[in-house]
């Protein structure tokens, strides 16, 4: 992802590690409430699914709904996980 400063950049990677590894946790207990544990293969599929359609929605939000103005950086997936867990 493209970002319009280092501050900008170090706070939404922060912020995709650690609601990243709460996706990962949550979602096999979401998905199969009697297992929980999941397969790995099975877990990154589904993680990197959801992560690609955040990303795209989001940006094509952004892109159709925006501001005429310059937009760079992962807020968009930031958000998206963040309404995932919620």
């Amino acid at each position: 992802f493209v970002h319009l400063s280092w501050q900008h950049y170090c706070w939404n990677a922060l912020a995709l590690l650690l609601l990243g590894a709460c996706v990962l946790v949550v979602a096999p207990a979401a998905a199969d409430p009697d297992d929980g544990r999941g397969s790995g293969s099975r877990l990154t599929a589904a993680f990197a699914a959801a992560s690609a359609f955040i990303a795209v929605t989001s940006g094509f939000c952004v892109w159709c709904l925006a501001r005429p103005a310059l937009h760079a950086g992962a807020s968009g997936v930031v958000c998206g996980y963040g309404g995932g867990l919620v």
